[in-house]
């Protein structure tokens, strides 16, 4: 039972880290639908909740600034927002997200220096999955910009 319960937990950060690199190469994530959703809500979402759960103490008590958690809660929220409803969203409205993105992956490089060891592999696919979102979506701001300059010229 326990090494099926390793694998499980260690297995959505081990295919996300692997997702990153198929996604270095050809640009585009590999793992789609639902089953790339229910991985980068697991990665970004359970995970998180599961430590905060077993290993913070009351809200009251908590040692962690409240900004901190705010910031965690935006990049998850924007990582989402720009994932599954990007095609809704202007740039005025994408360039705040991925700031918050970029101060998502600040963070998580932050907790990886100040927290247990054991940790790590749960920060480093999250940091993964926010530079893959936020080098998709510079991607798609400049080939819009592209093809909406050009369609000025013609």
């Amino acid at each position: 039972m326990t090494p099926f319960f390793i694998l499980a937990f260690f297995l959505p950060p081990l295919i996300t880290i692997f997702e990153f690199f198929i996604f270095l190469s050809s640009g585009k994530k590999p793992i789609n639908g639902v089953f790339g959703f229910l991985l980068d809500f697991t990665v970004i979402i359970a995970f998180p909740s599961i430590y905060c759960i077993f290993m913070f103490e009351p809200l009251g008590n908590l040692d962690t600034p409240f900004y901190v958690l705010v910031i965690a809660v935006l990049a998850m929220a924007g990582y989402f927002t720009l994932s599954y409803f990007d095609n809704l969203l202007t740039n005025n409205i994408r360039i705040p997200i991925v700031i918050i993105l970029g101060l998502g992956i600040l963070l998580n490089i932050y907790m990886m220096f100040t927290q247990e060891t054991l940790l790590i592999p749960f920060h480093v696919p999250i940091v993964l999955l926010f530079i893959s979102r936020i080098s998709i979506c510079i991607d798609q701001m400049f080939t819009e910009n592209h093809s909406d300059n050009s369609n000025l010229n013609n």
